[in-house]
């Protein structure tokens, strides 16, 4: 796995339950550019332990598409 997709996944995990923007999940893992975090964090939603739906992101409270980690 490419080392920014860890960082993405490992900041995730550790805030199990939380949803977050890409701006957010860029900010707080200082991965970039936009386009990159947006293609880690799509596909996750495919997966069990995922979800990527239009929420509230737990960090800045706007309703975008989000990411969040439940496994």
């Amino acid at each position: 796995m490419p080392e920014n997709a860890t960082i993405v996944i490992g900041y995730l995990k550790t805030n199990k339950g939380n949803y977050f923007c890409v701006n957010c999940v860029m900010a707080s893992t200082d991965v970039r550019p936009f386009q990159q975090v947006n293609a880690i964090i799509r596909p996750l939603g495919a997966t069990k332990d995922f979800r990527y739906m239009k929420t509230t992101c737990s960090a800045c409270g706007a309703d975008l598409k989000c990411v969040g980690y439940f496994g």
